[in-house]
């Protein structure tokens, strides 16, 4: 439902995909989810509201993870913001606690929803992620009866 290119509006697509479903859903998000964190928690909400039950997979590369530059870079800004040549030494520490803090706010909020929330670092070979992922899953399951 939503594409590659610009700027998504996760709300309306979370609303959407609640709207759409009239019977219970698993409800898988695979997004870099860039955006306001309050529109997605809301959207979680929604599917929740509606009976379906959200699984958010944030996917990102590791270099959104670790921003490992050393030289001056040249960045294309978020969701189609202009380029901005930075100094990515002075900036890597700001950067790593403020994308720290967002995925903090992410898992909080979904959590809140009672929605899985996990990072997914595209460096990492998706099958093992994903298995891992299941199995933590189906035990967790497994506990709660």
């Amino acid at each position: 439902m939503a594409g590659g290119a610009g700027k998504t509006a996760l709300r309306a697509v979370f609303d959407e995909i609640a709207e759409r479903l009239h019977e219970r859903h698993l409800v898988i998000v695979l997004s870099d989810l860039f955006g306001d964190p309050e529109d997605v928690v809301r959207g979680v909400k929604h599917l929740r509201h509606r009976g379906h039950e959200p699984i958010i997979l944030q996917v990102l590369d590791d270099a959104e993870l670790t921003f490992p530059f050393d030289q001056p870079t040249e960045f294309d800004g978020l969701e189609g913001v202009g380029p901005v040549l930075t100094e990515p030494r002075l900036m890597r520490d700001r950067y790593l606690e403020e994308m720290k803090a967002y995925m903090r706010v992410m898992r909080r909020g979904c959590h809140s929803q009672e929605a899985d929330y996990e990072v997914l670092n595209t460096s990492a070979k998706m099958s093992l992620v994903l298995s891992s992922y299941l199995a933590m899953r189906a035990k967790r399951s497994r506990h709660r009866r």
